[in-house]
């Protein structure tokens, strides 16, 4: 009776540890979502920051390729997407330009969120 007692203390501490080990990773873990844009949205952002775009929009870095998820330089300066845009989720996204393409990027995380290519 005495090793049967044993065995069921052994079994419950392991299943609770595992339970905890769980619920730890469980816990810490997160996941981030971007919002769909549409392509007729896309196509909205691309032609009115092309069009506002001003000539003292500075060029990045030419050994700079962005890609969806890469950090953008400090050196990049990052413009506030034009107002006009009624596109709620890029509202407070920033953008540059590179090789014609509006890169519109986090400016919390400095992180590429979505390239929009000419339509």
């Amino acid at each position: 009776m005495k090793n049967i007692a044993s065995r069921l203390a052994i079994a419950s501490t392991a299943l609770l540890l595992a339970a905890g080990a769980a619920l730890a990773q469980t816990s810490v873990t997160t996941t981030t979502t971007r919002q769909v844009v549409t392509p007729d949205q896309e196509k909205t952002i691309y032609t009115t920051i092309t069009r506002q775009q001003s000539a003292s929009i500075q060029a990045p870095p030419a050994d700079w390729s962005p890609s969806v998820g890469v950090v953008v330089p400090q050196t990049v300066e990052l413009y506030p997407v034009p107002s006009s845009i009624d596109v709620p989720v890029v509202k407070t996204e920033r953008y540059t330009m590179v090789n014609h393409n509006v890169v519109l990027i986090d400016p919390d995380t400095r992180q590429v969120v979505r390239i929009i290519q000419q339509p």
